[in-house]
């Protein structure tokens, strides 16, 4: 709830004692015209135990605190709003009160519910947050929000800290005031900032003006001063003194947020009648309209004479132009924040709308200015003098006003506001922002330039001991038929495939997929097809009992973004390189877990086949591919996940779902494993083989999918899946098979708590089918299962135990990774909440994220034989954690 800051007048009360130590009434304030619009009630504290709240070191209803509350009610009768003021110099409540201190994060409701039901008994119109302890940023967004959505709209929320923690400098609270602002500030009524004990100053303007100028909204800000000597260590200004600064701040700034004193029971000038203070500064908030000292400049001079052409005049003006400044910074600020997000952190589809619509109000705000200067004019009742004449000086500036003009020229690159005594600096901050958002649009729609009609290329799919499924593309009618000739490395004759392909047409986007049987296991061999398009592959040994393959998920290219890299360069694929450079065992082959495309980040172009089908051909079209023979020849399976659809589908195959799943056919289906036995090859999209000494089965979580609970039907798999993956764990596997994985483009686990519904917590009586599946498995069939997932962009490693007594490796493992090139979440959002899904590890940051699961046979403690998985996961191709399972 925001009031504009209309003539806040603000009495902080903590001290409910006269200075002789009689009862303080606080109904003097009221019946003494002062002018005070709110009185905060000081200090509530969240004590240890949950629910034990007090004000100061008595409960609320204790008996010397009894005649608080009948004044409460008589206050807000007559217009005054009351508040409570949480925590101050006493530690501890935010601290109880903080979801990101590992400590009291379970225990948020045990000690925040009682607060918001003591607050609301007592009728309170708002709750200042006297924040003078270290609280996480995440908390303390935490409790507005929770705040915000607990209490009516008119509810207070303000916040008091020391006012250099506006500017960057000292700060008490610990999180960031201005990225508090950024997150919530629609939330925060305002700031009562602390001007003294050496954290600022009101015996001027410069500390207010100070906080103005880091980009603070005058509205929103109060200034906090002592009102005794004794009230706090320095900084104390008289209240006839205060006055005079408030009535300059008045009239610098339209929307002036008010003043706030600290503390009622001994306020100058006469403690013994405390009210006097703000009867002091009340003729000072009320003046009628606010005298400005405008300068006129003439612009046609030159920067360093300019200042010698300011001509003074003393007129009246109804804040238009402070108001067109306040837009301009606040549109600026937006450009500038939301363009650094959306370039850098998340590409976010709101983005675009937001910095756009902020521009064109910026770039409004800066031509209205221009184009209308002020018309200078006399106060009324006063004569105006046309003869007054240019204020003349030496010519050249001394250095103080050296000084004065490099800070207002930061200040002009910092806000985006431009000023008409700063010509470069200006121009600068104008193109900045425009800048930024023309860098905006550049990433959203530069890709377009590159619709990739005349893509040609082949890749590797699923390899087996003796056959290797191929995929390419020819859009040249010219080129056809294709004819495909390999052989072995080490041979200089090549042999042709008998199959040519004649048909290559629109119907499959020029795609097709072409099998090579009859091959040689543990054999490297080149391929080469007609149109010169070239590649290699390596068939595994047969009945191995090593096996090393990679996993990831989510690719965007050119993100995070740079204006100096190929529109479809996939910065992921470097670190990528790197991974398969420092295998001591070459990768067998990628296991994709989905959002191969994004057709809805940063914006969603069309629903059409088209337009998805040019969505893989831009993939397919990046020059990354061709960071190194490894990368180039490395074999990818795919499932596909939501954003090769639209954001956390759950319509399963209705509309764009036909559109989406067409390519996704023809370019990654084509070159997949097979799929289950007795299933229709053109309507399954789910797969399963074996490979040396583990089994796989991938999923589709999404084609089959309804919505997820509480809907009654929910189901993740559809029911042909369901059955065709319990066969899979149920079935035991051929001889000297130790491992099945499940391949999932969801997490399995329910410990993301941030679009829980969207993973398998969704669907949690399905999952516990599965889960009771596995477990027989492992117990039965003498195997490891692991499940291997994508989607969130963190990586998480999960235990599903049998039960409580389970050994520490015991029970199905998950490892969840991505994202392999696109941006990762700056908020965590994974928390075990239960003994049925044990956190092994969790790792949100990086932009890429590679698992790596190495298998081979090993000797345990004793000397048996075991086989080994390795999990090793990379970052940003460093290797960041690794973790050991083995199986007799």
């Amino acid at each position: 709830m925001s009031d504009g800051g209309k003539n806040r007048l603000i009495y902080y009360v903590q001290t409910y004692k006269t200075i002789n130590g009689d009862q303080l009434s606080l109904l003097p304030i009221q019946q003494n015209d002062t002018g005070v619009t709110h009185i905060l009630l000081a200090a509530i504290h969240v004590n240890d135990t949950p629910g034990d709240i007090t004000l100061n070191d008595k409960p609320f209803d204790d008996p010397e605190n009894s005649f608080i509350w009948p004044e409460v009610k008589t206050l807000q009768d007559n217009g005054i709003r009351v508040n409570g003021m949480l925590g101050g110099a006493a530690k501890g409540s935010f601290m109880r009160l903080d979801v990101g201190n590992s400590q009291y994060a379970d225990q948020f409701e045990d000690y925040y519910s009682p607060l918001r039901d003591l607050i609301k008994n007592k009728g309170l119109n708002g709750l200042d947050l006297d924040v003078e302890e270290d609280m996480t940023q995440q908390g303390i967004t935490q409790l507005v929000d929770r705040l915000k959505n607990d209490f009516p709209s008119d509810f207070d929320i303000t916040f008091s800290p020391v006012a250099s923690a506006m500017t960057k400098g000292e700060n008490l609270s610990g999180f960031d005031y201005q990225m508090l602002e950024c997150c919530v500030g629609d939330k925060i009524s305002w700031y009562n900032l602390q001007f003294y004990n050496g954290f600022g100053d009101l015996s001027t303007t410069d500390g207010y003006d100070q906080v103005i100028q880091a980009g603070w909204q005058a509205q929103k800000i109060v200034g906090g001063a002592l009102t005794n000597t004794d009230n706090g260590s320095e900084g104390f200004v008289d209240p006839k003194s205060l006055a005079t600064v408030v009535t300059s701040l008045k009239g610098k700034y339209q929307n002036f947020g008010g003043v706030a004193g600290w503390e009622y029971f001994n306020s100058e000038p006469d403690p013994t009648k405390p009210y006097e203070w703000a009867q002091t500064i009340k003729p000072s908030l009320q003046a009628a309209k606010m005298q400005y000292r405008q300068p006129h400049v003439d612009m046609g001079k030159d920067f360093s004479t300019m200042k010698n052409s300011i001509q003074i005049y003393d007129y009246e003006v109804e804040g238009d132009e402070e108001a067109d400044s306040i837009k301009g910074a606040a549109n600026g600020s937006v450009i500038r924040i939301s363009s650094y997000l959306f370039l850098r952190w998340i590409p976010g589809h709101h983005f675009l709308p937001i910095i756009t619509t902020a521009l064109i109000v910026y770039l409004s705000t800066l031509w209205i200015g221009n184009s209308q200067p002020p018309a200078p004019s006399s106060p009324a009742g006063q004569k105006e003098d046309y003869d007054k004449k240019p204020v003349k000086g030496s010519g050249k500036m001394n250095a103080g006003e050296k000084q004065r003009g490099y800070k207002n020229a930061l200040k002009v690159l910092l806000s985006g506001v431009p000023h008409p005594s700063q010509r470069w600096p200006s121009s600068l901050t104008v193109a900045l922002n425009i800048l930024l958002a023309f860098y905006t649009a550049d990433m959203v729609f530069r890709p377009l330039l590159y619709p990739s009609d005349d893509l040609r290329f082949a890749r590797v799919g699923h390899v087996t001991p003796d056959s290797a499924k191929l995929v390419v593309r020819e859009a040249d009618a010219s080129q056809l038929p294709l004819t495909l000739s390999y052989r072995a490395a080490v041979s200089e004759s090549w042999t042709q495939a008998a199959n040519k392909m004649y048909n290559l047409n629109d119907s499959t986007d020029f795609t097709g997929g072409i099998t090579l049987d009859h091959l040689d296991s543990a054999t490297s061999y080149e391929y080469r097809f007609s149109n010169n398009v070239s590649g290699a592959f390596t068939t595994p040994l047969a009945n191995s009992d090593s096996l090393t393959f990679l996993t990831s998920s989510c690719i965007k290219a050119r993100f995070p973004f740079s204006p100096f890299i190929d529109p479809l360069e996939i910065r992921g694929f470097h670190h990528l390189r790197s991974v398969l450079e420092k295998l001591t065992s070459p990768s067998k082959f990628m296991l994709f877990l989905g959002d191969f495309i994004y057709v809805d980040v940063p914006w969603r172009m069309s629903y059409s086949v088209s337009h998805y089908r040019s969505e893989y051909r831009r993939v397919y079209s990046s020059p990354s591919w061709n960071l190194s023979p490894a990368l180039k020849n490395l074999p990818w399976l795919h499932t596909l996940d939501d954003h090769e659809i639209a954001n956390d589908w759950s319509s399963g195959q209705k509309d764009p779902y036909p559109a989406a799943a067409d390519p996704f056919w023809h370019y990654h289906v084509a070159g997949n494993p097979p799929i289950p036995p007795n299933l229709d090859p053109a309507s399954t999209t789910f797969f399963t083989w074996t490979q040396g000494p583990a089994s796989f089965f991938m999923l589709d979580t999404r084609a089959y999918r309804t919505n997820p609970e509480p809907n009654p039907d929910a189901t993740i798999l559809g029911a042909a899946q369901l059955s065709a993956l319990i066969d899979f764990i149920r079935t035991q596997p051929k001889v000297g098979v130790k491992w099945k994985f499940i391949i999932s483009s969801v997490p399995f686990t329910k410990n993301w708590r941030v679009g829980t519904a969207d993973t398998w917590g969704g669907f949690l009586k399905e999952r516990s089918l599965i889960l009771s599946v596995m477990h027989q498995a492992e117990a039965e069939l003498g195997v490891r299962i692991v499940v291997l997932s994508g989607d969130r962009h963190e990586f998480g490693a999960i235990r599903f135990p049998l039960d409580k007594n389970s050994t520490s490796q015991a029970g199905a493992h998950e490892f969840s990774v991505g994202p392999l090139s696109m941006f990762y979440l700056p908020v965590r959002s994974f928390k075990q909440t239960d003994e049925e899904d044990i956190t092994i590890k969790y790792l949100p940051s990086g932009n890429s994220k590679v698992g790596v699961v190495e298998i081979k046979p090993a000797r345990d403690s004793d000397g048996s034989a075991v086989s080994l998985m390795e999990y090793k996961l990379y970052i940003d191709g460093e290797e960041a954690w690794k973790y050991g399972l083995s199986v007799s």
